[in-house]
This record gives structure tokens, C-alpha cells and sequence, in this order.
């Protein structure tokens, strides 16, 4: 009887510490941005590449926590899964020098679309074409770099965007813009 009160007493000892180490580290675990996959260098980077993670010891110095800060930048290292995503390992795309693989073009938004399109620069949108019989087909994701109005400014309603997808999705998005009606979609 004594040795299955020792033993019950041990088991309820054991559980009752791992409960609090696994407490104490998440209480220790701090929260930064880190690569969700890994990233080859020259990527424009999306919602799908980064996001938060914890590490238990301290986080590198210059670490961010807003994953914000990194969408839309263009990798300029090779990034591995796990890795807390650093500023220096990003720079701002530059229209005039588009990445390998990747293209730029200007679509004009249906005036529905138009009125009702809300979306920032730098988000992620998918494109679907419209065929006129109704058919639908999505021709891929693409990043929004600017906006204009239908007098080429930004301050009306906004008419055409400006898009920066791989290569071969802007190519579906020019080959199919005379045949139908292109979509904007934003999505999670």
C-alpha cells in the first residue's frame, strides 16, 4: 500500500512540474515574424511566406513583430523555413527592375468593381477571367503596386490597377482581357 502512495505521489509530482515548465516557457516565448516556407532570394513576399512564430531565447536585435512590414518586399537572401525574418534581408521592389519571373501590368476595373473595390497597395488579390458565356477560371495571384483614376491620378474613383504577378499569370491576364471580364478578388 506504502509503494502505490510513493508511486502515485511521483506520478502527481512529475505531471504537476512538466505542467509548469511547459507554462513558464510559453510565459518566456516571444512573439516575431519569422519564414513560414522557405523563400528563394528575389521573391516578392506574400501573407503565405511570413507570419508570427515564437522563440524561447531572446529574439535577434532588429527583429519585428509586424508582418506587415515585410509584404510585398522583395527577398534579397535565400530564406529557410523557421528563420525570424530580419529588415536586412528585404529591400521595396522597384517597378523599373522587376524581379526574374516576374511581370507588370495595368488592368482596368469594371465600374462595379471600381465602386466597391477596397484593397491597399502591396495585398495579395486573386484574378479570375469571366468568359462571355459565364465561365469562370482563375488565373492566379498578384500583388496591386498602384491605383489610378480614369484621368491617370489617385484621387477619384479608382479605374485602373497596376499588378506585379509571375510571368506567366500576367501573361493569361493579357491574353484573356479582350475576352471577357477580369476579376480582383481578395481572399484568405
Amino acid at each position: 500500500m506504502k509503494q502505490k502512495i510513493v508511486v502515485v505521489f511521483f506520478i502527481v509530482m512529475s505531471v504537476g512540474l512538466t505542467v509548469f515548465q511547459v507554462l513558464k516557457t510559453e510565459e518566456d516565448a516571444v512573439e516575431v515574424v519569422g519564414v513560414l516556407r522557405d523563400i528563394p532570394a528575389g521573391t516578392i513576399v506574400t501573407e503565405r511566406d511570413v507570419g508570427t512564430m515564437y522563440v524561447l531565447d531572446s529574439p535577434p536585435s532588429g527583429s519585428v513583430r509586424n508582418t506587415a512590414e515585410f509584404l510585398g518586399k522583395v527577398s534579397v537572401v535565400a530564406l529557410k523555413q523557421g528563420v525570424v525574418a530580419m529588415p536586412e534581408y528585404f529591400e521595396e521592389p522597384s517597378l523599373d527592375e522587376m524581379p526574374a519571373g516576374y511581370s507588370q501590368t495595368a488592368m482596368k476595373l469594371s465600374p462595379d468593381s471600381a465602386m466597391c473595390f477596397t484593397s491597399e497597395l502591396d495585398s495579395e488579390v486573386d484574378v479570375y477571367f469571366v468568359g462571355s458565356k459565364g465561365e469562370i477560371e482563375r488565373l492566379g495571384e498578384v500583388t496591386i503596386k498602384e491605383f489610378y483614376d480614369h484621368k491617370m491620378n489617385q484621387e477619384d474613383v479608382l479605374v485602373y490597377v497596376v499588378v506585379v504577378g509571375k510571368t506567366s499569370i500576367v501573361q493569361k491576364i493579357v491574353k484573356n482581357r479582350s475576352l471577357g471580364r477580369l476579376e480582383l478578388v481578395k481572399s484568405k
